[in-house]
């Protein structure tokens, strides 16, 4: 709407002006129309720049917290059971050496023992897998480190 408004004024107004002496150019009116044509376009190719910048920031925003939240399900997954046998098992333990059953009470703390041990070397196994390291991992860290 405002290009063909422009080019009228290009070819319109000199000659209004009497001052100007100079008659309506259409090479003038032209190139304004090209130049507009150019600098809408650019402005627009900045504009998709832009938006296409925010969306990839959205989906890496959003694939880190799919990240966490997938982290967060495995240890859940991985601890939750064992430490609640622990603290079963520890109370046990704890209620038997109150009653005076010092075997029982210790082979209680054993399997105490033996589930902690376990548990620890599930989360280990579990972060080393999160930790591991890949070519297209480390392509899309760098990325998102130089904000492309």
């Amino acid at each position: 709407p405002i290009l063909p408004l422009l080019v009228l004024t290009t070819l319109l107004l000199p000659p209004a002006v009497h001052s100007w002496h100079q008659r309506a150019d259409g090479n003038d009116a032209a190139s304004l129309a090209i130049v507009m044509a150019a600098m809408f376009a650019f402005f627009g190719v900045l504009r998709g720049n832009r938006e296409l910048s925010e969306a990839r920031a959205e989906i890496a925003s959003l694939a880190a917290e799919g990240e966490r939240q997938r982290i967060a399900r495995d240890l859940h997954d991985l601890l939750g059971h064992s430490l609640t046998t622990i603290t079963v098992k520890a109370q046990l333990a704890r209620r038997l050496s109150e009653r005076g059953d010092v075997v029982r009470s210790a082979e209680e703390i054993t399997q105490v023992e033996e589930l902690s041990r376990r548990a620890l070397a599930d989360v280990r196994a579990a972060v080393a897998g999160y930790r591991e390291t890949t070519l297209t991992g480390e392509l899309a860290a760098g990325r998102e480190l130089a904000g492309e």
